[in-house]
This record gives structure tokens, C-alpha cells and sequence, in this order.
């Protein structure tokens, strides 16, 4: 079975193809519009068994369908019945956030009920229960925590400015860089100590380029502000995730749940 994968962001697309007993390499695709898509995924490999999409939208995961996308407006509407249609074979569609939730579940040491946040350019965001199965919000969209409005001195308060890549550099700036990415512990952490107050997770799993190149220098200011939460309160497990391309992982792991 070959099934192809794609991760759709703000700064760029990523593309595997999945085949058992293979490890997954990527490479950068460049995704202008639909017809585009359905090329690269026909370049990638035939047959074609199937494709999963991680995308930087609101996507309502159950039908494929993205109601907003500022990443790729040109992908917006029905999008999983479209490709459906142009490849001839299954196709999935979820937001990234959910993605990294389904690559959380995936991690073979990970207790489930769990956070998972995924720290770049922007900041995504999934959720999964006790028996590692993704949880969405009423809507049946995605979560989307980026506006929330942070207590910190960043030029933009909003979540996915303060901990994307934009506010990391800030910090860099004024305070240096060490001091800058050890103070970025604290922000990170004060935000993870009010997510785990509402949805009281095992484990918080922490992904992408910030999370997998400066943990060591965040990570005792992230543990640190945690001790905040009531001590009636399970205090969870922060750990980054052994995936390098997270989203991937995630997409492939809900193509093979929806697919068996």
C-alpha cells in the first residue's frame, strides 16, 4: 500500500509517501491551487492507495471540508469529495492541529490524555482522550486556541504571535538569546498551565521547530510555571515529539484509523 501524505502550512508544504516497513522522507512540494495538488500527489508514486492531508484551516475533519484557510484559501470547500474524485481512491483531510494529536497517540510511550501543541511559525493545537482517540470542539471543526491573548509584554498578546517563531525572535532580540529562549519557557508554560486547568491532560507533547531545537533551554521555566496548577490537579508529563515531521506522521496515522 502507498498512501501519499501532505502537511499544507503558512510557509510551506511537505510531502511523503507511506509504504509499510519504509521510513518516511519528505520533500517540499509547492501547492498553488487544486490542480497543482492533484499533480504532485500523482507524481509521487503509483499506484495510488490513498491520501491524507494535514492543513492550516478550520476543517471539519468528519467530511473533508475547509471553511477557512488563511494558509491556502485556494483549497477552501470540498476539498476531500474533490480529490476524491480526481485520484479514484480514499482521501483524508484534518486541520494540523489534529494531526499532531493523532501523531501524539502514535508515540509508544505516551499515557493518553493528551495536549498536543505544535510550536512554528504559528501555534497549533489537538486534543485526544484517555484511550488516545482525537477530540474536536461542538462546532465538529478543530480547535483554535491562536487568538487566545496571553498575560506577556510581546508586541502581539495573541497565542499564535507570542509562541509562534515571530515571538521567539522578539524575545531573542531584546533579551539575547539564551535569556530569550529560557524566558520563553515561562510564557510557554504559564499558557500550558491554564490549558491543563480546563482539560486536565496526562501529557502535554510538544512539536515542531522551536520545540525540537531549544527544549533544553526552555524547559525548566516551562516545568516551573506548571507547579502553578492546584495541587489537586494531576500535574502532566511535558515531552517533545520523537517526529520530526509530526504532522505527516499524524495524517498517515488517521488514514490508517479511517481506512481499516
Amino acid at each position: 500500500m502507498a498512501v501519499v501524505v501532505l502537511d499544507i502550512g503558512g510557509s510551506s508544504s511537505r510531502l511523503a509517501v507511506v509504504r509499510p516497513g519504509q521510513q518516511l522522507q519528505s520533500a517540499t512540494v509547492k501547492v498553488t491551487d487544486r490542480a497543482s495538488l492533484v499533480r504532485a500527489v500523482r507524481d509521487a508514486t503509483s499506484p495510488l492507495d490513498g491520501v491524507a492531508i494535514s492543513l492550516a484551516a478550520f476543517v471539519d475533519s468528519e467530511h473533508g471540508y475547509v471553511r477557512m484557510s488563511r494558509a491556502a484559501p485556494e483549497l477552501v470547500g470540498e476539498l476531500e469529495a474533490d480529490l476524491t474524485r480526481s485520484l479514484g481512491c480514499p482521501v483524508v483531510v484534518l486541520n494540523d492541529g489534529e494531526a499532531h494529536a493523532y501523531a501524539a497517540s502514535a508515540m509508544p510511550d505516551v499515557e493518553h490524555g493528551t495536549l498536543a501543541i505544535s510550536l512554528g511559525t504559528s501555534v497549533g493545537f489537538g486534543l485526544t482522550d484517555r484511550h488516545g482517540c482525537p477530540m474536536i470542539p461542538c462546532s465538529g471543526e478543530n480547535w483554535d486556541l491562536g487568538e487566545w491573548k496571553l498575560d506577556t509584554r510581546a508586541s502581539s498578546p495573541e497565542a499564535w504571535w507570542a509562541l509562534g517563531s515571530s515571538g521567539l525572535k522578539e524575545l531573542e532580540q531584546t533579551m539575547g538569546s539564551d535569556r530569550g529562549r529560557a524566558h520563553y519557557g515561562y510564557r510557554l508554560g504559564s499558557f500550558i498551565e491554564r490549558l491543563s486547568a480546563v482539560f486536565q491532560p496526562r501529557t502535554v507533547v510538544l512539536s515542531g521547530g522551536i520545540a525540537r531545537n531549544h527544549w533544553d533551554a526552555f524547559k525548566a521555566n516551562l516545568r516551573g510555571e506548571l507547579e502553578q496548577l492546584p495541587k489537586h490537579f494531576t500535574r502532566p508529563r511535558v515531552m517533545v515529539s520523537p517526529y520530526p515531521e509530526a504532522a505527516l506522521i499524524g495524517a498517515a496515522e488517521a488514514f490508517a484509523r479511517r481506512n481499516n
